[in-house]
């Protein structure tokens, strides 16, 4: 038998040394079919366009396309503090290949594949842990940690995070949240020194990495905790080892908000850090999350009727029946958890570890389906982080339930494997198809409008869909079914109101612009729409006042800046134009029009050598009007207006 050197709190189990060749042959196996499962599935995926906000969250963001700019507090749009870890890998994703969407899909992938074999680690390390070491029999800590790899790897609910672009915050927070945790664990079952320090350290660093990549990390470092009271060796230190990770968990609400303030704006500014664009009061909110929590739990367990938009309405009752039966199942499992601890002390199991995953599951949902209102009350890609708990515990249940069937003969055995197999590919042949209604943008909303023929916002994004396709009688015709089905809904209207003016009926889109404004006046790119219109009519004064209200209420906006300057400088007021597209140059220094229309002004003002280096910069941006201009103000002799 190999011996191991133990210190305070170690408790890994022994094995022989056959045990452990085997074990990492075995391993190296597993690996590789986890590569070639994630490959497999999302393959199909690396041309995917960005999609949804994807657009303005990546080429959008200036400090994305300048990695220098990440930290600037004066750029805008700016990056939220607590997610620069993201869009730090995002702004190394342009570095390297720019806008080419298949480097952003393959880091995506190779993120989530990171991810299950992280899931699998800790599966192996729990069952060396003092609670389970030994439980189960021969190959249960393989058969648990690849089954629930394998799950977590191919489940169709996946491809909204791992597909979406953006939503990379989501799969990278998972990263870091199951690098702390195996780090954690790996410290806690080491004898003292150095090596054990060193986990312990990566492990805190890794959950601060995770709070600032997305916020739903906040409730992970309990999670941590949880695991070490579960599983980890006692010690009388064990309070100073999970204080700082318990307090990791501080870094959301110390950053958003400012405790040097007054109590109550520091109050008020909580709350409002913990309301997403919602108007839907706190206890709305939860009892929809109730019914949502049970839609999540379907969709894992029975992966069909996934969409980018669910229509989910808003539930006010609390003694209504979606409300009562999904708080009853939902207790039942929390229920289900606990029954397994209080079993597990007069029958000892491996099925703690399910119980552990159960809580996982509600612990990680807690951040976005609980007290804080989000403009969109259902999304799958929240379920990624939890849906790593869930799955561990129902490869746990699995595989308790199959052990005694599959020691009784080598053919049992071998058909568990084939079940797990079975599963593995249907549900990888369920994520190849959803994948495929994500190669565009249309098809993607189309799917979503089957699904959800009710909700305006779906027909309103179907209605963009079609317009970045360049079908703008489609366009029209979904901007015009989302305003019939929710009048007082803003968007529509001003979309369709860019539609009209493309369409060169400019007095259709002022009217739907206005129609727009009057619905959501607080929305600045109304009004700088209206003003393009206004420009197009030649009404320059109506177009700068609108520009002035669009910055009353945005003064950061460099659209509304640049769209201000052109106004004045079509008024001959060019020193006014040339200071207005300064400051929108200075808000956005990647935008290649805000460099024309400052060349431009500078060469009606009579400033050539700085025309030159503005339009000069517009055209190493890939402006082609900034580098047709810049030659033409080459060949004009000196002198010359």
């Amino acid at each position: 038998m190999r011996r191991e050197s133990r210190g305070e709190g170690a408790g890994e189990g022994s094995e022989t040394v056959a045990e452990e060749r085997r074990g990492r042959g075995g391993t190296a196996l597993d690996v590789l079919l986890l590569a070639a499962a994630v490959v497999l599935a999302y393959a199909s995926t690396l041309h995917v366009p960005f999609q949804l906000d994807d657009p303005y969250q990546i080429a959008g963001v200036p400090a994305v396309r300048d990695l220098g700019l990440l930290f600037q507090s004066g750029v805008s749009p700016r990056v939220p503090v607590t997610r620069w870890v993201g869009y730090l890998t995002f702004a190394l994703d342009h570095r390297v290949h720019g806008l080419d969407v298949a480097g952003y899909h393959v880091v995506n992938a190779a993120l989530h594949l990171a991810n299950a074999l992280l899931l699998y680690a800790l599966v192996r390390l729990t069952f060396r842990t003092p609670r389970l070491a030994g439980r189960g029999g021969p190959g249960t800590a393989r058969a648990v940690a690849l089954a629930a790899a394998l799950l977590f790897a191919l489940h169709p609910v996946q491809t909204e995070a791992v597909t979406y672009v953006v939503q990379r915050l989501a799969v990278l927070a998972t990263t870091f949240c199951l690098l702390g945790l195996l780090a954690h664990a790996r410290a806690r079952l080491l004898p003292s020194g150095p090596a054990r320090l060193a986990w312990y350290a990566a492990g805190l660093a890794a959950l601060l990495l995770a709070m600032f990549t997305k916020e739903n990390a906040f409730t992970f470092p309990a999670v941590v905790v949880l695991y070490d009271l579960l599983f980890l060796p006692p010690t009388p230190r064990r309070a100073a080892w999970l204080a700082p990770v318990l307090l990791t968990a501080l870094a959301i609400p110390v950053t958003l908000v400012d405790l040097g303030q007054p109590l109550a704006v520091a109050l008020d500014a909580a709350g409002a850090a913990t309301r997403a664009q919602s108007a839907v009061s706190r206890w709305h909110y939860l009892l929809t999350e109730l019914r949502v929590i049970v839609t999540y739990l379907r969709l894992l367990v029975f992966p069909v009727g996934q969409s980018i938009a669910h229509d989910q309405p808003v539930l006010r009752e609390v003694l209504s029946a979606p409300v009562l039966l999904s708080a009853a199942l939902l207790l039942a499992l929390a229920g289900a958890a606990v029954a397994i601890l209080v079993r597990d002390r007069r029958r000892p199991s491996a099925l703690p570890l399910a119980a552990f995953g159960i809580a996982w599951f509600f612990a990680t949902l807690a951040v976005e389906s609980s007290v804080v209102p989000i403009a969109d009350v259902i999304f799958e890609h929240r379920l990624y982080l939890p849906s790593a708990g869930f799955l561990l515990a129902v490869a746990t249940v699995a595989e308790a339930a199959t052990r005694s069937w599959r020691a009784r003969s080598r053919a049992a055995a071998l058909a568990a494997g084939a079940a797990l197999a079975a599963v593995a590919v249907g549900l990888g042949l369920l994520t190849v198809a959803r994948n495929a209604v994500w190669r565009s943008e249309r098809s993607l909303w189309e799917d979503a409008a089957r699904k959800a023929p009710g909700k305006a916002d779906v027909f309103d994004h179907l209605g963009l869909a079609c317009w970045h396709e360049g079908d703008g009688g489609q366009a029209a015709e979904a901007f015009r079914r989302a305003i019939a089905l929710d009048p007082e809904f803003a968007l529509p209207h001003g979309n369709l109101g860019v539609v009209l003016h493309a369409q060169g009926r400019l007095d259709e889109a002022m009217a739907e612009y206005g129609r727009a404004i009057a619905l959501h006046p607080r929305y600045p790119v109304f009004l700088v729409n209206r003003a393009l219109a206004r420009m197009a009519q030649r009404d320059l004064p109506g177009a700068i006042k609108d520009y002035d209200q669009a910055l009353a209420l945005d003064p950061r906006s460099a659209a509304a800046h640049m769209g201000r300057g052109v106004a004045l400088g079509m008024t001959g007021r060019l020193d006014q134009a040339v200071s207005e597209l300064d400051v929108a140059i200075a808000l956005d220094p990647t935008h290649a029009r805000a460099w024309l229309n400052r060349g431009v002004a500078r060469a009606r003002a009579g400033d050539r050598e700085g025309a030159a280096a503005d339009l000069t910069a517009a055209c190493r941006m890939g402006d082609a009007q900034g580098c047709t201009l810049r030659e033409a103000l080459g060949r004009l002799p000196a002198g010359a207006p």
